[in-house]
């Protein structure tokens, strides 16, 4: 073929083989799967389902576009950032990072999910393995108490689905980074929610009692990372 779809294929696996080498000439061959807007060229590496391209719909066209940026594709190259280690593919990392909280902040945590520009977990993921306190404070917001928030919502009757979903969706993701960053200002919020709650019967199937039990879980499993 012609254009930008030429040889997409033989490209990602230079740039995998490349990271796999730790072999800095990676990142730019990264960044453009990263940057890929082209549908026609996610097409090649991801599965649209034989779809007529130029019949498509703008938001349809959308829609591809986000099933490539959260697909295997991303993840392959995220991983290799990691590999190659450098700093210019932590900052490619750092801001995407910054892009998933520019989309918790415009469309709110629990309904941001379809924006984000690829799996958030694997992002922190990455930023856990890559180093730097700059790089806790981003995501020391994402361990929080998914139980608590529910249950208050119960509390005040609030019937609505959005107000029961979860508001820290990669907890587990969260606090596993933060543990392999040894960042020491999430220790006192992740003790806090490991600790067992005061009249809950765990013993009793409900969804309180899982939220704070998969809670206490996540944390148990960042603070592992700290050591002992």
């Amino acid at each position: 073929g012609k254009g930008p779809a030429a040889g997409i294929q033989t490209k990602r696996e230079i740039a995998l083989a490349l990271s796999d080498l730790g072999d800095p000439r990676a990142v730019p061959l990264i960044k453009f799967f990263i940057e890929l807007n082209d549908l026609k060229v996610a097409c090649k590496l991801y599965d649209c389902g034989g779809a007529n391209i130029e019949a498509l719909d703008p938001e349809t066209v959308e829609n591809y576009m986000r099933g490539y940026r959260m697909s295997p594709v991303l993840r392959d190259m995220i991983n290799g950032l990691v590999n190659v280690g450098t700093p210019e593919a932590r900052e490619i990392v750092v801001d995407l990072w910054k892009k998933t909280l520019d989309a918790n902040a415009k469309y709110g945590m629990a309904e941001s999910y379809l924006y984000w520009p690829t799996r958030p977990a694997l992002i922190m993921s990455a930023l856990g393995r890559m180093g730097g306190d700059d790089v806790g404070a981003l995501i020391e917001g994402q361990v929080c108490s998914n139980a608590e928030v529910n249950m208050r919502a119960k509390a005040l009757n609030v019937g609505k689905t959005a107000d029961l979903t979860e508001p820290c969706p990669d907890i587990g993701a969260g606090a596993r980074a933060l543990g392999r960053l040894k960042y020491a200002p999430a220790m006192e919020k992740m003790m806090e929610i490991v600790k067992r709650p005061e009249g809950i019967d765990f013993s009793v199937p409900n969804v309180d009692n899982e939220s704070f039990f998969m809670d206490r879980k996540a944390v148990l499993q960042g603070l592992a990372f700290y050591g002992a």
